[in-house]
């Protein structure tokens, strides 16, 4: 399990990137987020991340990839100047964990809005980031899979309706099963 999770880091990534097909089980609104899932536990996912806008605001959430560094999805910041904190060591986004801010964000350079082709970026941080028994970086998996269960991580909604009736302050986890490309864009990956 503890080398699944790198993949499912780069699985989230690649699922940015159009790299994923989600099976149909996957409970996905109109605009193709998962929805539901349960209660984290403390220090569960201690790679999780969230970013942050200049009023504390959360609007998307990351991985520490190692002690300055934040992956994330560059339709979150596509202009590179939203994200402006991250806060680290939390399952809860209205308490808790370590604040750093934004020194940098580098979308993709390659990255295009439309199709959502390379949507992803690193938020560098300022100061470096401490690492405890809440916050650790994603380790990297020593080998690849190309299914199997797989844990998708972070804060969400917990139903859908046309509209999200109700969010969770809390991560949420999904277990389920996954099926990952190889390294290309193709439609039948499009999530």
């Amino acid at each position: 399990m503890f080398r699944l999770s790198i993949l499912i880091t780069i699985g989230l990534a690649a699922s940015a990137l159009g790299w994923i097909k989600v099976p149909d089980n996957y409970l996905i609104n109109n605009n193709g987020r998962i929805v539901g899932g349960e209660d984290a536990a403390p220090n569960q996912f201690p790679y999780q991340a969230s970013l942050r806008s200049a009023s504390m605001g959360h609007f998307c959430g990351g991985t520490i990839i190692n002690n300055c560094y934040i992956l994330s999805a560059a339709h979150c910041d596509p202009n590179a100047n939203r994200t402006k904190f991250v806060v680290v060591g939390s399952i809860f986004l209205d308490n808790g964990g370590v604040t750093h801010d934004v020194v940098r964000v580098i979308n993709h350079p390659n990255y295009n809005a439309d199709t959502l082709e390379n949507d992803i970026n690193l938020v560098k941080v300022s100061p470096y980031i401490t690492y405890n028994e809440a916050v650790q970086p994603m380790p990297i998996a020593a080998h690849y899979a190309e299914s199997g269960p797989a844990v998708v991580s972070g804060w969400g909604h917990l139903e859908w309706k046309q509209i999200f009736v109700s969010s969770s302050p809390k991560v949420k986890e999904l277990v389920r099963e996954i099926r990952v490309a190889h390294w290309c864009t193709t439609e039948e990956y499009m999530v």
